[in-house]
């Protein structure tokens, strides 16, 4: 249960950082706030990869690229070091919509769940997005 807890704050810190970041760039999209968050220690290849993977490009999403140090600072009071590990190379996609409540899906993650993903995004007060971690 103690690791449920830490997983969801984590998760629920993730989303927030994501918003806010977004949100300060002070972009705006006509169609909506799709968010993408890229590791920072892929290589290029490898972002332009995870961008169509979402089906997006750089001109229609906010596209944050977040590094280890990051990592560590807003998740060190939530997930152990070895779960943080040494390089950024996760990303995720968020998709605000107008209906049909949240769907989630999660590939090649091995301590996260979708449902935790989605209790995070439940707590955080979000209640219609497409999201892909």
């Amino acid at each position: 249960m103690k690791l449920k807890m830490g997983i969801s704050k984590l998760l629920t810190v993730f989303m927030i950082l994501t918003v806010v970041i977004s949100i300060a760039g002070n972009r705006v999209y006509a169609d909506s706030y799709k968010v993408v968050t890229l590791g920072g220690n892929l290589t290029n290849s490898q972002k332009e990869d995870m961008l169509k993977y979402f089906g997006v490009s750089r001109q229609d999403a906010d596209v944050i690229e977040v590094n280890i140090d990051e990592e560590k600072k807003y998740l060190s009071d939530v997930a152990s070091s070895d779960q943080i590990g040494t390089k950024s190379i996760s990303c995720a996609y968020v998709e605000p919509t107008t209906a049909g409540g949240l769907n989630v899906s999660t590939h090649n993650i091995s301590w996260v769940s979708s449902s935790m993903i989605k209790n995070a995004l439940i707590t955080a007060g979000v209640k219609n997005a497409n999201v892909k971690a």
